[in-house]
């Protein structure tokens, strides 16, 4: 899935993505994010996703890297631990001018809940399209 920063400074973007424990604030169904390990190369994020109905709540231990430039933003992350089965990230973010910049969230997940594949994979859908605008939101210029 794709977002487009828009108008907003790189600089800006990347505080907010690289603050991890934010995320519930931009991302659909992001119950907790809690930074519990980092170092100079690598930060383990524990994520809790609420699932609709009574499909419940997936948790999943995230390792994620980070390599940056001036103009270039991208956070890789694999899940180690969990209920959640195989899940990947990747978010690029790339400045396209002055005040302006270009993100896009990558996500594939291979869940082993005892739920239908579709239901979590609409869900998964839905956090990652959700998280585009919601990124857009909270990094609106004031």
């Amino acid at each position: 899935q794709e977002g487009h920063g828009g108008h907003h400074q790189v600089g800006r973007v990347a505080a907010h993505l690289l603050n991890f424990q934010e995320y519930p604030s931009f991302l659909r169904r992001f119950r907790s994010a809690r930074v519990v390990r980092r170092n100079r190369a690598e930060t383990d994020v524990y994520f809790e996703v609420e699932l609709p109905r009574s499909l419940g709540t997936f948790w999943f231990l995230h390792r994620m890297t980070v390599q940056r430039s001036a103009d270039h933003l991208v956070i890789q992350g694999v899940a180690r631990e969990g209920n959640a089965g195989l899940v990947e990230t990747l978010v690029d973010l790339r400045r396209t001018g002055e005040n302006a910049c270009r993100f896009t969230f990558s996500l594939y997940a291979v869940p082993t809940l005892p739920a239908h594949p579709d239901s979590v994979n609409r869900v998964l859908v839905s956090a990652v399209e959700g998280g585009a605008l919601g990124l857009h939101r909270v990094t609106r210029s004031p």
